[in-house]
């Protein structure tokens, strides 16, 4: 499931943003921005585990539409909310429906943790705010 949410995460911004002429520069550690939202657990650790980045050309960024800013900054958010989905939808079938199930409550908590924090502090508000 972790592979599903962190992977894909900032793979999304890369593509999105080569494909609407966004560029960037190296990918890097940083600490998750879930830590700016001060709950307690979640800040906690965001603030122990360093999650992989994406260092924007700014150049780039700047000369890009705010639609095109905000396709970028809002792809990473769809990636991790939709993917986590494929493991449950993948396990049907295969392991005991009560593990299914688990893993598809697991997606969906996942979504809507992502739905609160996104746009408060995450990529839906960068969005936002190219917008």
């Amino acid at each position: 499931m972790g592979c599903f949410v962190f992977f894909p995460h900032g793979l999304a911004h890369y593509i999105t943003g080569r494909l609407v002429g966004v560029r960037f520069k190296y990918y890097f550690l940083a600490k998750s921005s879930v830590s700016k939202l001060k709950l307690p657990l979640f800040s906690t650790l965001a603030n122990q585990f360093p999650v992989l980045a994406l260092k924007v050309d700014p150049e780039s960024l700047r000369s890009a539409s705010s639609g095109r800013k905000a396709a970028m900054f809002a792809s990473g958010a769809a990636a991790s909310m939709v993917l986590p989905f494929i493991a449950p939808v993948a396990s049907m079938g295969r392991v005991s429906v009560l593990v299914s199930g688990l893993l598809f409550l697991v997606a969906a908590a996942n979504a809507a943790f992502d739905l609160y924090y996104s746009p408060k502090a995450g990529d839906i508000s960068r969005a936002r705010l190219t917008g």
